[in-house]
């Protein structure tokens, strides 16, 4: 018996889809736009058209927030031009840069995310403000120590004890 007069015959018959249509090997609504069975996007197109969206509004609410920073800044700034009040000009723009610290966050998150995304902006921005608050704290607390040091050596250098004796 040789192989070469035997004639085989293969056939492969795909079953019907769970929607009752018959499909091919792989399913084309995988990566497209539309499911061509339900008329539906798939879950890749409708991630796309929601990251789309949010990415739009990211843009339109940092433009806006860019825009009213430079306005408010301007204002704040030019508090001691205008009245003379330095001091009143320094509570104000502690007080805006942590306004502008926290609210950006929680305004970005609403815009996003509505009131979860509010409530995750607003919990990140004032981590991020007590991160600020902290590292400022350090900071003044090195400059303070440096200071202490430098003190110290200017009395050294200029022959200052700390005692006094009774011929002074």
């Amino acid at each position: 018996m040789a192989a070469g007069n035997n004639e085989y015959v293969i056939r492969i018959e795909l079953g019907n889809l769970p929607d009752g249509s018959n499909g091919p090997v792989s399913n084309p609504s995988v990566g497209s736009k539309k499911d061509p069975g339900s008329g539906e996007k798939s879950y890749w197109a409708k991630s796309a058209d929601s990251a789309k969206a949010a990415a739009q509004k990211i843009v339109s609410v940092g433009t806006a927030a860019s825009i009213a920073d430079k306005l408010i800044s301007y204002e704040v700034t030019s508090v001691s031009l205008r009245t003379g009040a330095t001091e009143y000009e320094q509570k104000l723009q502690f007080g805006y840069s942590t306004l502008k610290s926290t609210a950006v966050p929680l305004v970005v998150g609403a815009a996003t995310g509505g009131l979860p995304g509010a409530a995750i902006g607003l919990v990140m921005g004032l981590a991020m403000q007590g991160i600020q608050w902290a590292q400022n704290a350090r900071t003044m607390g090195f400059n303070q120590n440096l200071e202490n040091v430098s003190i110290g050596m200017a009395t050294v250098r200029a022959g200052v004890t700390g005692s006094r004796s009774n011929k002074q």
